[in-house]
């Protein structure tokens, strides 16, 4: 727990898990293929199932594919071993969300194949043009 806060990491395969662990962080975010926004390349199967169980106790958080729901939801993270799982694209496409109309579009027309996956950006934030 840093500064009274429990610290989830984003992980995309076991070795940032381990990693992740390693540093600190409380408990697993295991991305998969399909998560909006993210860059998980491994089925939700191969990422999750019960391997981080064989060496983590803490949560693990289930994320990636989510189309439909309630309860496929609740039925793949229980599958998959994970202690909870959420939704965040879907609902960017609400009226509630403060995204641009455009981005809005593009997530309820697009699928997971749209995904474009583009070269490491070496560069801090400061230093990009």
């Amino acid at each position: 727990m840093a500064g009274g806060c429990i610290v989830f990491h984003d992980v995309i395969n076991q070795k940032f898990a381990h990693k992740a662990v390693e540093k600190g962080a409380d408990g697993l975010i295991l991305v998969a293929a399909g998560a909006g926004g993210h860059a998980g390349t491994i089925s939700p199967f191969s990422v999750r199932g019960r391997r981080p169980r064989q060496w983590f106790d803490g949560p693990i958080r289930a994320v990636g594919h989510y189309r439909q729901w309630p309860r496929p939801i609740r039925a793949r993270a229980e599958i998959l071993g994970a202690d909870f799982a959420y939704i965040g694209s879907a609902f960017i496409a609400t009226e509630e969300a403060n995204a641009v109309e455009g981005y809005k579009s593009m997530i309820t027309s697009s699928g997971a194949e749209d995904i474009v996956y583009s070269k490491p950006v070496h560069r801090r934030p400061w230093q990009l043009p």
